[in-house]
């Protein structure tokens, strides 16, 4: 990535809530490792049954996660998206769509990999992001709990 690149995706980092424990010298690896893309409103990021090979921190500008079940879920800048396919190996599990002109800090398969295995702040991290919204899937949303009790 070019230096004025990585000086402005690690301006953007410094925002990010996922990286907030990282030292500078941690964000500054994570920035070297990435490359920014651009995603037009409207494009599709990634797509549901693709192969993952990227991880996506949005820096700037906004997406909607479309999921086979469920509600779409709106992401915005500091939101990430991309790990699970990453982690397991496995294809994309949803539709992310631009919904406006999106900046985003792309990091491939084996850096991702590599950043898990060398900078313990980052993994610890994204387990806890991802543990967290596995733990809101599993929830039942209350107007069903409700039904249950009537």
């Amino acid at each position: 990535m070019p230096t004025l690149e990585r000086t402005e995706a690690l301006s953007a980092l410094r925002g990010v809530p996922l990286l907030a424990g990282l030292t500078p010298q941690q964000l500054r690896r994570v920035a070297e490792v990435g490359r920014l893309k651009l995603f037009r409103a409207g494009a599709a990021i990634v797509r549901l049954g693709e192969p993952g090979d990227t991880f996506y921190v949005i820096l700037d500008g906004h997406a909607l996660v479309v999921r086979e079940t469920g509600r779409p879920l709106k992401l915005h800048a500091g939101d990430f998206f991309g790990e699970l396919a990453l982690i397991e190996n496995a294809p994309r599990s949803a539709d992310v769509i631009a919904t406006d002109d999106v900046t985003a800090l792309a990091i491939g398969h084996t850096a991702f990999k590599k950043l898990l295995r060398s900078e313990a702040a980052f993994t610890h991290a994204i387990l806890k992001t991802v543990i967290g919204r596995l733990r809101n899937d599993q929830r039942a949303p209350r107007w069903e709990l409700d039904n249950l009790t009537s």
